[in-house]
């Protein structure tokens, strides 16, 4: 949508607004002073045209990189959440079939697909097989909260074990529904307004404001 309203803009910047401004100049009305900025934009589209572009790429591109690297970030965090629904509910299903939980945590982590989440239970495994206490993950890392450190350290009963980690594997997964929905349906909004919305009001202005110039001009001249 951004690169349709942005090629818009320079057509009718390139093509139209000199039609218009010549129309004028052929006649006694005086035009627009927004149409004789737009003429001379038009005039020297060769050199902002491919720049305009890049003005923008760059700073998204930096966002975007810095939104990789924060987990604080909207989309992280919604895929954070949805690695978290993936691993609970497999660690759950593994741990209803008895698999030995140094394996399990291992095999939930490598199907979450997150490197957190696998650095973090190959740690854990290895301190389980050799008998140590499981070190709390920090949450501010971007890896497993703290607090499933613990229950796989305290709980004794798998079968509460199991179902612990279905209920956060419920609340994270009605959590990501919940945030995609709403950015499925807030972001082209804000985006049409944003991007639509501005061409559309500088192609009416320039537009209809010169048609109802000759009007108003037409109108004094034969009252």
């Amino acid at each position: 949508l951004l690169v349709l309203a942005y090629g818009v803009f320079v057509a009718y910047a390139v093509v139209w607004v000199p039609m218009l401004v010549g129309f004028f100049e052929a006649t006694t009305f005086s035009t627009l002073p927004l149409l004789t900025q737009l003429a001379t934009l038009g005039d020297t589209a060769v050199w902002w045209g491919p720049c305009v572009p890049l003005v923008f790429a760059i700073p998204f591109a930096l966002w975007v990189y810095r939104a990789r690297r924060s987990d604080r970030h909207f989309l992280n965090s919604v895929r954070h959440s949805a690695d978290l629904a993936t691993f609970s509910e497999l660690l759950a299903a593994l741990i209803d079939r008895e698999v030995p939980m140094d394996r399990a945590l291992i095999l939930a982590a490598d199907a979450s697909n997150n490197l957190h989440f696998q650095t973090a239970c190959r740690r854990w495994s290895r301190q389980i097989r050799t008998g140590e206490g499981i070190a709390s993950e920090c949450p501010e890392g971007g890896g497993l909260p703290h607090w499933i450190a613990w229950l796989i350290q305290n709980s004794r009963d798998s079968s509460q074990l199991a179902a612990a980690l279905r209920n956060t594997a419920r609340s994270h997964h009605d959590d990501v529904v919940r945030r995609s929905r709403w950015f499925a349906r807030a972001f082209p909004i804000w985006l049409t307004v944003t991007a639509g919305g501005a061409v559309t009001l500088v192609l009416a202005v320039s537009i209809l404001g010169p048609w109802f110039l000759v009007l108003v001009k037409l109108a004094d001249q034969y009252p």
